[in-house]
């Protein structure tokens, strides 16, 4: 492909969107105390049902 999407030596370093769980902490304007994604995937684990 002439774009490189399929070169990961093209693609950049740092993720240019933020997760979901910063943009929903952005957007409600309040304090989830943590941004650690295993923190969360486990929280989702335990308490999600």
């Amino acid at each position: 492909m002439r774009a490189g999407f399929w070169k990961p030596e093209t693609w950049p370093q740092a993720r240019p969107v933020p997760t979901l769980l910063e943009m929903l902490r952005d957007h409600a304007e309040t304090d989830i105390g943590t941004t650690d994604e295993a923190f969360i995937e486990a929280r989702y684990r335990e308490t999600l049902y």
